[in-house]
């Protein structure tokens, strides 16, 4: 049973946000096709990256816990997650935009972004000797650079 761990958590994730998303007030399943084309675009970029850092033994996969089947080295379940988390999260943002209203203040809007990208910029530059931490805090930094500015 255990070997179903990973996979369990996947469908965890996803299973209540799927089911609502044919809600008749939700009605999200309109955009699956926009997330789908989206998603995969996405995952796409993750899953090399994974590939990438598994292949250099930064990170591994317990085969306690997956069904063994594998793409590139990467457990399938891996895969899915790059699909159920992103999901699970755009529906709910997609539900709390549709029920609340959200006015953001620009002001601390611009320094919480601004504290972000130097707090990643240190943490990357601390860490030039962990590959892994290095390389996702200084892409976040100019992730969040780019896409806010």
């Amino acid at each position: 049973m255990q070997q179903y761990t990973y996979l369990l958590i996947d469908f965890c994730t996803v299973i209540i946000c799927f089911i609502f998303s044919f809600h008749p007030k939700i009605k999200f399943y309109r955009h699956f096709t926009a997330f789908l084309k989206a998603s995969c675009i996405v995952a796409s970029v993750f899953i090399i990256w994974d590939i990438w850092f598994t292949q250099r033994g930064v990170w591994w996969f317990n085969d306690t816990y997956l069904l063994g089947i594998r793409v590139y080295n990467l457990p399938v379940e891996e895969i899915l997650f790059f699909f159920c988390i992103p999901f699970s999260c755009i529906f709910t943002y997609f539900c709390i935009d549709k029920f609340f209203t959200l006015d953001w203040n620009p002001l601390p809007e611009k320094a919480f972004v601004c504290l972000s990208i130097i707090s990643s910029l240190i943490i990357a530059f601390y860490s030039h000797d962990k590959i892994y931490t290095l390389v996702t805090f200084a892409s976040t930094a100019v992730s969040i650079f780019i896409l806010y500015f």
